[in-house]
């Protein structure tokens, strides 16, 4: 950590890699071999925050004050080269996390909160929070109020308070790692299913009398194979470029291939072809399929596919 405008208030490790990736582009986009800053020497304090931590420190002397992000400001920093001046935005410590003597402690944080016509500060702590009806920050725009708050509001926490921290935090650790484990597991185990299901598919004789030992239902085991039959069917023929559907109204069929007009035919003029699929279709229960035959929605619709018809067709 640095220390920037006083020596209570610092750039976190965070802030302080930001900042000096922004100095090392400002060298690189002005070509300067020779370094005119450090990445500390482009931020400033915002300067409606300054005074409160100034006033803050002076009555807390063992706080200090990190960098909780630094932003652009509306300001530019000045710095002189061989050719001459160069500028570079300046960037702003709007929000400071507070710490007890030696930073062993975050017992607060102060900020800026700019969402309104003037600018205000806006604290938070443990016990603000705690008693806060709504919201998440405590604002005011009066330093000698927000200084008040944070004399009685900003303080290390108690032991029972560490205590109902440390339980909170354990238990919503715990919450987390389960649904962690529980993600891994479940994207393992999908794994597993994505490479085991062809396999036992292809040996369900030998795989059979082990589900129903498992459990499960010997209706569900004696008609796996032929439910994965009838869905393969089922699926070609959704897929299937060649369909025709038939509508069947007394001694007429009207039929229509894809967005094509419809076509009408009567039980004379029908093609051989089409009379023997519907034929074979008329013997089957409503909503059945036969492959490279067609579909039978009920006694008059059918859907039938023209690959694998008769010569005679």
């Amino acid at each position: 950590m640095e220390n920037l405008e006083y020596s209570f208030i610092y750039l976190s490790e965070e802030d302080k890699e930001r900042v000096d990736r922004d100095a090392k582009r400002f060298h690189q986009n002005h070509n300067l071999s020779t370094p005119l800053c450090t990445g500390k020497d482009l931020v400033v304090t915002h300067p409606f925050l300054l005074p409160l931590l100034i006033k803050v420190a002076c009555n807390h002397p063992g706080w200090s004050f990190r960098s909780n992000g630094v932003r652009l400001g509306v300001d530019r920093k000045q710095f002189r080269a061989p050719h001459g001046i160069v500028e570079t935005p300046e960037l702003r410590v709007s929000q400071v996390t507070v710490h007890t003597t030696k930073g062993k402690e975050i017992i607060g944080s102060l900020g800026v909160d700019t969402s309104s016509t003037h600018p205000r500060f806006k604290l938070d702590s443990p016990s603000l929070n705690r008693n806060r009806q709504r919201g998440y920050n405590t604002c005011t725009k009066d330093i000698g109020k927000a200084s008040r708050i944070i004399n009685k509001s900003f303080h290390p926490l108690t032991l029972e308070e560490r205590v109902e921290e440390m339980h909170h935090k354990l238990f919503n650790t715990l919450n987390g790692s389960v649904m962690n484990k529980e993600m891994i597991h479940n994207n393992q185990w999908r794994g597993i299913r994505q490479h085991l299901r062809p396999h036992i598919e292809e040996n369900w004789d030998t795989f059979a009398p082990i589900c129903v030992a498992a459990g499960l239902e010997e209706e569900i085991a004696n008609t796996f194979l032929k439910t994965k039959h009838d869905t393969g069917v089922l699926k070609k023929l959704k897929a299937d470029t060649t369909r025709v559907f038939v509508w069947l109204e007394g001694d007429q069929y009207f039929l229509r291939k894809g967005d094509a007009e419809v076509q009408v035919y009567t039980t004379y003029d029908l093609p051989a072809n089409y009379k023997q699929k519907i034929g074979m279709l008329k013997m089957l229960d409503d909503e059945h399929a036969v492959t490279g035959v067609g579909y039978r929605l009920d006694a008059n619709s059918f859907l039938i596919v023209e690959e694998n018809f008769d010569a005679e067709g």
